[in-house]
């Protein structure tokens, strides 16, 4: 009886989906590290860019040693929300919670919890929950079991949830959320020495392009405007860095445009690990530099829009960071987020 009532539910809230519009919402962006702490290139960023809220991770739900579910790296604040853009707390829920944990009493604590942060720490009151998990075929019906607690929660307090969504996860049932957002991104493999970009090619995004149009929640999309470095030893990946300086011709041979080759022993950061121990580089690895150039995030956009034009009504940038942002220019930031409208 109970898997009857879940999959009636379900088709409500289908349902009451496919009679929903894409939203048209203010441009945004996403904030991903560990430390609220903003630039003031960056502050400046917001401004220029008329970027009107933030997505911003506030801790994850892991796995611990007793296979029970619990925060871990909880964002830190130093410094007061900016004025004027709302916030969208985002909680990354690791898969591997699933099933040992009770999704009703996880989905309570998620909400109770990014709440409590969300007054501790001065945002404005949260509208919106956003949930972030890869699930798979194993662990759809524990996560869905959370977006329904968690939608409930939310809707009792006023507000509303979303998911990420994979381009992989559009060929399956959506959850039970409010509405999604497409995460156009990381739509190649990285550990593949052949791979000519893994952040995202026109060509990479092509296969669920068939998916999208009668995709029965509605939609923001995510683009990415970060970059990194990949580390390779001959054809086996090793990590992934940031090289501050790639001119540097006693370091680095230019390989092509988008390779270098390490001449010397050194060490870069990691983006994965700001502030702890670096990348160590040896003489011979090579690293594949990675972006997404502005002329690339134009040409998915337009290839969404022609499928699906109110999934690009409302554009999420990931992410705020100013080192990558420098790569573009202001009008071609807010040409990404132009709504269209």
């Amino acid at each position: 009886m109970k898997r009857i009532l879940m999959i009636a539910l379900t088709a409500l809230l289908l349902l009451a989906a496919c009679g929903r519009k894409d939203p048209e919402l203010p441009a945004a962006m996403y904030y991903w590290r560990t430390t609220f702490a903003l630039s003031a290139a960056e502050r400046q960023a917001l401004r220029d860019y008329g970027v009107g809220r933030l997505y911003v991770r506030m801790f994850d739900v892991v796995a611990g040693e007793d296979r029970k579910p619990r925060p871990e790296g909880s964002l830190r604040f130093s410094e007061p929300w900016p004025e004027g853009v709302e916030a969208v707390p985002v909680v990354f829920i690791d898969r591997r919670v699933f099933p040992a944990s009770e999704p009703d009493t996880l989905a309570q604590l998620i909400v109770k919890r990014v709440a409590a942060m969300a007054e501790h720490n001065g945002l404005p009151p949260v509208k919106e929950l956003q949930l972030d998990c890869d699930w798979t075929p194993s662990t759809r019906a524990s996560f869905f079991r959370l977006a329904e607690r968690a939608t409930g929660l939310m809707h009792e307090r006023g507000g509303e949830v979303s998911s990420t969504i994979r381009l992989h996860q559009l060929a399956q049932d959506p959850p039970p959320v409010d509405r999604g957002v497409l995460m156009v991104y990381n739509t190649g493999n990285f550990k593949d020495a052949g791979e000519p970009n893994s952040i995202l090619t026109e060509h990479s995004i092509e296969p669920f392009m068939k998916y999208l149009k009668g995709y029965p929640l509605p939609l923001s999309t995510a683009l990415p405007v970060y970059r990194w470095d990949l580390v390779f030893a001959g054809p086996d990946f090793r990590q992934i860095c940031r090289i501050p300086e790639p001119d540097d011709t006693t370091l680095y041979r230019a390989l092509d445009r988008n390779h270098l080759l390490v001449k010397s022993y050194h060490s870069v950061p990691s983006p994965l690990n700001p502030g702890g121990e670096n990348v160590r580089l040896y003489p011979g690895n090579t690293i594949r530099r990675e972006g997404a150039p502005y002329a690339i995030l134009m040409a998915v956009k337009q290839r969404l829009a022609k499928e699906r034009p109110g999934a690009v009504r409302s554009v999420v940038l990931y992410h705020l960071d100013e080192n990558p942002l420098k790569c573009y220019k202001i009008d071609e930031i807010k040409e990404l987020l132009d709504s269209g409208r």
